[in-house]
């Protein structure tokens, strides 16, 4: 059996066979006047206070997009375990700037990656809602010559992926951000769905696709 809890935002926590796999974790959950007037700062104490409350091991850390409010609190919780972090090459070079090169799987789309305990992702390729003006902000990929702390505009989306995960016999798809690649999503199945809300009515065709799946 998998216990899944939702952990904030985007963020989805699974647990099987006492291996916990995260999804876009983002705990810092900064004021609208620090992510409009500040450069980004996790929160340790509170990334901290989660991780002591885990019920099983870190293992792995999936990415969907690589915007502030699912791929800030990343590098920190790097440093607590040593499991794969999957993603985009914007979070490869998020990671780099940081100073913590070497860890993550990059993936262009379609790849099916193999996590610790048998869980596997598929990482399907997608597109970011259009949740700001009927577009979507932050777009391209995040720079190299960045450096820390990092402004809300500089953590750019990059690659953007719906993650399939399989464990423990159950298939669990994550639309982190309400839009997808219709194309993409055929031959593809899920037991569970979990939809990103806001900016879902400017993406019509968001109902129906999902109940398809």
């Amino acid at each position: 059996m998998v216990e899944v809890r939702w952990t904030g935002a985007a963020g989805l926590e699974f647990v099987h066979n006492g291996l916990v796999v995260l999804t876009d974790p983002y705990h810092s959950r900064l004021q609208k006047f620090e992510v409009f007037f500040r450069h980004l700062r996790p929160k340790t104490d509170v990334i901290s206070k989660y991780l002591e409350s885990l019920t099983g091991q870190l293992s792995a850390i999936i990415v969907g997009h690589t915007h502030f409010d699912h791929a800030l609190d990343i590098p920190v919780f790097a440093k607590h375990f040593n499991g794969p972090l999957v993603g985009n090459s914007s979070l490869k070079t998020l990671m780099a700037i940081y100073g913590v090169s070497g860890r993550v799987t990059v993936c262009k789309g379609h790849e099916r990656v193999e996590l610790p305990g048998g869980a596997v992702v598929s990482m399907i390729p997608s597109t970011h809602g259009l949740v700001t003006f009927g577009r979507a902000p932050y777009f391209g990929e995040i720079a190299s010559k960045g450096r820390p702390p990092l402004k809300a505009c500089e953590y750019r989306h990059g690659t953007v992926f719906i993650p399939k995960l399989e464990a423990g016999g159950t298939v669990f798809m994550h639309i982190g951000s309400a839009n997808f690649i219709e194309s993409e999503l055929q031959g593809h199945y899920c037991d569970v769905l979990f939809m990103c809300v806001p900016g879902w009515k400017k993406v019509p065709d968001i109902p129906p696709v999902c109940c398809k799946l």
